[in-house]
């Protein structure tokens, strides 16, 4: 969201899209609020495909919108927001697909779930991990130490 959003900044600085009458713009801002009135809250879908409309709205101005795929967002945020759903500790533990390559890349062992991970240096932080073809946690002490070397 918010490259679009800079992308709509920066559209608007350079000249390429000219802003409204103020009156136009509130009228914009009341539609959006309406909508967020609407909207049902509980399950984080709502809200997610609010923002998506957003920025759907948006890429439709800007002049020179960034290139991805909306639809690999959406995927992926549905994938999130299923993990949440099922564990909201546990969540942040899953990898997801980038919205550039459409590929997961990382393929390992996270010896320690993002809750319990309270590492706050690189080399601490790849110390908890160990490369390989499965992507799990198991909250053990890691099998490879040094990682990164």
């Amino acid at each position: 969201m918010f490259d679009i959003q800079a992308s709509f900044v920066r559209d608007v600085i350079l000249g390429h899209v000219t802003l409204p009458d103020v009156e136009i713009m509130d009228q914009d801002i009341e539609q959006w609020k309406e909508k967020e009135k609407k909207l049902e809250y509980g399950n984080g879908k709502s809200e997610f495909y609010y923002q998506i409309n957003y920025m759907q709205d948006l890429l439709t101005q800007c002049h020179s919108p960034p290139q991805f795929d909306i639809n690999r967002v959406i995927l992926g945020v549905e994938e999130l927001v299923k993990h949440k759903i099922e564990n909201v500790f546990t969540y942040r533990d899953h990898t997801f697909a980038s919205i550039v390559t459409g590929k997961k890349e990382f393929h390992g062992n996270i010896h320690k779930s993002w809750l319990n991970n309270f590492a706050d240096a690189k080399e601490e932080f790849f110390s908890t991990i160990t490369l390989g073809n499965d992507n799990t946690v198991d909250d053990e002490e890691p099998a490879i130490k040094d990682v990164i070397q």
